[in-house]
């Protein structure tokens, strides 16, 4: 007796993932795909949730690198604007260039260090979003009264005043250190934060 032929389908498994999933995926590649994977309508909104406060430690942290970049570009095209208006023009040894990458070193590897919850991305993706607060400080200085310094340690207080205490609270919730390491730690990048907003604008934004 004949037996009737079955037909036979070959499945062929395939280490396929979706988008989602590849961008879970534990590589540094994906990772950094992840970081700068922001969609447009939400860069706003992230700028604006870097001023306010995380009232319990993760709310509107974000740790994208995407909207950090822009604040560091936006920095950089504020303080040559305000070279270009200074009288006279500003001419220092030292860059521009120089002063962002001393700063980010001053206080990338303090705040990676002091705490465990955030890894080195994302801790350059939370001090990079403290970077509104300057762009902000130096455009309104710049922009609405260049001569005044008054006018812009009012601004410096408002603006780059909530970029600190957000990055304390954030320090405060994740340091397993003793208080007397957190106040120490918090008080170093909160000075070396304002000093170099204070630095930038008196040397290279400041009319005069």
């Amino acid at each position: 007796m004949a037996m009737a032929s079955r037909k036979h389908s070959i499945i062929q498994m395939r280490d396929y993932y979706s988008d989602e999933e590849k961008l879970l995926k534990p590589s540094v590649h994906n990772k950094l795909i992840k970081l700068f994977n922001v969609p447009l309508r939400q860069i706003p909104v992230r700028i604006v949730h870097s001023f306010m406060p995380p009232y319990n430690g993760t709310t509107y942290v974000h740790t994208d690198l995407l909207c950090p970049l822009i604040g560091v570009m936006l920095l950089y095209i504020t303080i040559l604007c305000g070279m270009s208006y200074k009288i006279p023009v500003a001419n220092s040894s030292t860059s521009v260039e120089q002063i962002l990458i001393l700063y980010a070193l001053l206080v990338v590897p303090v705040f990676y260090v002091s705490q465990a919850h955030y890894d080195l991305y994302e801790s350059c993706a939370i001090l990079g979003y403290t970077s509104y607060g300057h762009v902000i400080t130096l455009a309104l200085s710049l922009l609405l009264s260049p001569g005044s310094v008054s006018f812009y340690f009012i601004i410096l207080i408002l603006f780059c005043g909530l970029n600190v205490l957000r990055l304390i609270i954030l320090l405060l919730f994740f340091m397993r250190h003793k208080n007397i390491i957190k106040l120490l730690v918090s008080s170093y990048l909160c000075i070396v934060y304002l000093l170099c907003n204070i630095y930038v604008y008196f040397r290279f934004v400041h009319r005069t």
